[in-house]
């Protein structure tokens, strides 16, 4: 079995993957509202990106209440923090960084083996 731990700091960013099962919280009432007719495997994707992301700003000095989803089911990060959240169906990622050193961070991760052949110059940018 794969032993996820955090990765060290990197260009100022903090990233984690970890297993969804083992990061649910109580979500609040404003990052409920964009789960509410959504299954449960759902539901424990989004809890544990949530909770994982308030973990990582902890450690920057930053305890939003509430990480909301934007239209397009982005998180709206607090004011000073950008980052990403991504999942597979057992595993949750999360990156977050200041806003003050980048306009934006994303984060993918995928099973092994179920991706193909990618252009890099796509994703790395």
């Amino acid at each position: 079995m794969w032993e996820w731990r955090p990765f060290e700091k990197l260009l100022d960013v903090d990233t984690i993957i970890a297993e969804i099962d083992d990061h649910q919280c109580e979500l609040f009432d404003e990052e409920k509202t964009y789960v509410t007719s959504a299954v449960p495997a759902r539901v424990r994707e989004f809890a544990a990106g949530r909770s994982l992301a308030r973990n990582l700003m902890s450690h920057r000095d930053v305890h939003p209440k509430s990480i909301p989803a934007g239209p397009g089911g982005q998180p709206i990060w607090p004011a000073g923090i950008t980052g990403s959240i991504s999942h597979t169906a057992s595993h949750i990622g999360v990156a977050v960084a200041s806003q003050d050193l980048y306009q934006g961070i994303g984060l993918d991760i995928e099973v092994m083996g179920n991706v193909g052949q990618l252009d890099l110059s796509m994703v790395l940018t």
